[in-house]
């Protein structure tokens, strides 16, 4: 009676370390890839906040009265987001902006301060 005791026992205790074995395994491949799509994600991201920190630069012009288009350097650009503007219609101003060049528009990240 003891040795089938004992079977049973050491067949349950095998069963069950199987059972662990093959959950830290899927857990593990499950990790592996919710962790090559967050990688993926995080490249993406990166590439994308690269290109427009390439594209991002300080610029210092005159915020039109109705804070669509902002001029510097004798070049007009439309302003993407002209509430980022508001209290400065009408004043010379330092800018911290991301450019698309292709539609001559800027998107203002930053209104730098005054010194």
């Amino acid at each position: 009676m003891t040795k089938i005791l004992i079977t049973i026992c050491l067949a349950l205790g095998f069963f069950m370390s199987t059972l662990v074995a093959q959950d830290t395994s899927s857990s593990g491949s499950q990790g592996n890839q919710s962790g090559s799509q967050a990688s993926q994600s995080s490249q993406g991201s990166q590439s994308s906040s690269t290109s427009n920190s390439d594209q991002s630069q300080k610029m210092t012009g005159k915020v039109s009265s109705d804070r669509k288009t902002f001029s510097s350097n004798g070049k007009d650009y439309t302003v993407s987001n002209p509430d980022a503007l508001k209290g400065s219609e009408g004043q010379a101003v330092t800018v911290l902006v991301g450019v698309d060049p292709d539609s001559n528009t800027i998107h203002i990240v930053q209104l730098v301060p005054q010194q």
